[in-house]
């Protein structure tokens, strides 16, 4: 949804979402999150700011209680570093540059 930024909707907006979906299966607990973007830039492209607030999303999953999460830019530095390190951790597979290490397991009540 892109409207303007206004703290109090937003809020309003969860608020409305949270009793929609309570009231919708009273049997189990629904918990929407939402990542807002503020656009300052009105030339991104819209897919980038929709990834943006998506990322912003996401951080409300790892915040037991937060449903509404603002996106900041070292969000989409943290996922830069993750995509790299697993492309780093792809091609050392790829090249055989890890060794393996067993350590032999034991009957540990003789």
């Amino acid at each position: 949804m892109c409207i303007p930024y206004n703290e109090k909707l937003v809020c309003r907006i969860m608020d409305d979402a949270k009793l929609k979906l309570s009231e919708y299966n009273r049997n189990y607990v629904i918990k929407p999150s939402m990542g807002v973007y503020i656009i300052e830039d009105t030339k991104k492209k819209i897919e980038t700011m929709y990834e943006f607030a998506t990322l912003a999303a996401r951080k409300c999953k790892e915040s037991f209680g937060t449903y509404i999460s603002y996106y900041v830019p070292e969000m989409s530095e943290k996922v830069t570093l993750e995509q790299n390190l697993i492309n780093e951790i792809q091609s050392a597979i790829e090249n055989e540059q890890f060794l393996v290490y067993l350590q032999p397991k034991y009957n540990l009540e003789t």
